[in-house]
């Protein structure tokens, strides 16, 4: 139920444009950049730079999700991010 909740809070859409909107979704599925490239028929700097894109428009809305990556941003659209950064089990790894 608190995931769910968090999720609904965690993805803010109505920040996103609607490119970066695809990105994140595919994001989540976990593909590789070149891959979403592949799909979306962009190069990969293209998702690299968009991805880096959501990155910096989630941090300046909530700074302490403490968002670096696209594995994380992943975490983050299922509203998991926030559980994984509150248990203590899951701090040695490197997500």
């Amino acid at each position: 139920h608190h995931g769910q909740q968090y999720h609904k809070h965690a993805v803010v859409h109505s920040r996103l444009k609607p490119a970066q909107r695809k990105v994140l979704r595919l994001v989540a599925l976990t593909l590789d950049n070149k891959s979403i490239a592949d799909k979306l028929g962009v190069k990969p700097q293209t998702v690299r730079d968009c991805i880096s894109e959501i990155l910096e428009e989630l941090r300046s809305s909530h700074p302490e999700l403490l968002l670096k990556n696209s594995r994380q941003l992943a975490f983050y659209y299922w509203g998991l991010w926030h559980q994984l950064q509150t248990r203590v089990v899951f701090a040695p790894l490197q997500l």
